[in-house]
Order: structure tokens, then C-alpha cells, then sequence
């Protein structure tokens, strides 16, 4: 068996889920199986979580983490449920990080975690989460350097005059880590790179209406950001 080895944060979100307790757990099991259609984006499926969750409802974050990342390794790893939560367990009574009472804790509710991420809602969210994010470079952040290039004359005493220009600097992750490129740009590049960002997002919007009421398939566009 695949052995799970936690750091801290898989640590203390696991510990908030048992601090929920079991009817807790099998309230928002009983909530998120019961809904008329599966959410495909995060940010929906967190809010049915919130709200099974009711008062402790500040343990979200910690359910949302562990049920996709643990979604995301049983689809990798070809492991089911059953078997990540007995890996779990099989860390916890190896590692000195729990005490016992934590153990206990954890015992408690591992049948009805096990019930929890076993969701197909988790499921699909963490498969779509994963194919919008699964390419060869990933953006990370952008900013176009605004320049004045003076023009120096002959003998380098004065300037004659002076040249604005734009580069844009993208950083990007891929295999190798986080790199940075520089690309020159002139008024008009920018304008159309412009042009195409508002293109780009009026498509997206275009072909999640098509996708969702024409051929009736739930549609979600990469990090889409609703208005409050």
C-alpha cells in the first residue's frame, strides 16, 4: 500500500475535519450527494459546502483542500478511497506528529471522510481544476515596463531627444520553476494585445452560453471570476 506521508497543512486541515465531528460530516455527505446538479467550479461547490457546514463553517477551506487534493492523488495513483484513508491511518499510528487522542479522533470519522471524498461533486471538481491547469508553462504574472530612452548627441554632451517604448515582462512556471521573459513592444502591440484580452474574454463568455444552454453541458471557463 502507497504510504501518505502529510506536511503541515494537509496535517492541520485534517485536524480541523475531525474536530467536525461525525454527524457533522455526514450532514454535508448527506448535503453535497443530494444536489440536483454537480458544480464544476470551485467556488460553487466551496459555497454548498459553507453552507452544510452551517456554524463551523470556517472549516471550508481545510474540507475543500483535502477533498480535491485527495481527489487529484487517487486520480494519479490509481488508489480509491478506502485505500488513501487506511494510508492515513497507517501514517498516524507510525508518526509521532498525532497523539493519541488525536488518533482517536481521526478513527472516528474515518468512514464517513472516506464517505466524503468519495463524492463524485469533489471528484469533478478536482478533474476539472486539473485540465484547466494542465499545460507545459503556466502564467503567473504580467507587467509592461514603461521606458524613456533618451537619444544623446554625437558627443555625449546633450540629449536631442527621447524615445518611449514598452516592454512586457511575463513570468511563467513549467518543469524547470518559475522564469521570467522579456518581450519589446511597441504603442501598437499594445494596443492590439489590448484588443485581444477583451476578445479573448467575450469568447469565453460566448462559448460558455453556447456549451451550457444549447448543448446542455455544464460549463465552466478557467479561473472565472464572478461580480459580488
Amino acid at each position: 500500500m502507497a504510504q501518505i506521508r502529510l506536511n503541515l497543512q494537509q496535517r492541520h486541515d485534517l485536524e480541523t475535519i475531525c474536530d467536525l465531528g461525525d454527524e457533522v460530516l455526514r450532514t454535508t455527505v448527506k448535503h453535497i450527494s443530494n444536489l440536483a446538479t454537480i458544480p464544476l467550479a470551485a467556488s460553487e461547490l466551496h459555497a454548498e459546502v459553507e453552507r452544510a457546514l452551517g456554524d463551523k463553517r470556517r472549516s471550508t477551506r481545510s474540507v475543500m483542500r483535502q477533498c480535491l487534493s485527495l481527489n487529484d492523488l487517487m486520480r494519479q495513483s490509481g488508489l480509491n478511497a478506502s485505500a488513501v484513508v487506511a494510508s492515513i491511518t497507517s501514517w498516524a499510528k507510525a508518526t509521532p506528529k498525532w497523539s493519541q487522542s488525536q488518533i482517536d479522533k481521526w478513527k472516528s470519522i474515518e468512514a464517513v471522510f472516506r464517505d466524503l471524498i468519495s463524492l463524485d461533486a469533489f471528484r469533478v471538481v478536482a478533474r476539472a481544476l486539473s485540465l484547466s491547469y494542465d499545460y507545459a508553462n503556466l502564467y503567473l504574472r504580467a507587467k509592461i515596463i514603461t521606458d524613456i530612452r533618451p537619444l544623446f548627441s554625437s558627443d555625449a554632451e546633450t540629449i536631442d531627444g527621447a524615445v518611449v517604448s514598452y516592454t512586457l515582462r511575463l513570468g511563467i512556471r513549467n518543469a524547470n520553476g518559475q522564469n521570467e521573459m522579456s518581450v519589446a513592444m511597441d504603442e501598437g502591440d499594445v494596443l492590439e494585445l489590448a484588443h485581444q484580452c477583451d476578445r479573448a474574454l467575450r469568447k469565453a463568455r460566448v462559448a460558455q452560453t453556447l456549451m451550457t444552454a444549447k448543448a446542455g453541458i455544464s460549463t465552466v471557463i478557467t479561473g472565472e471570476v464572478h461580480d459580488a
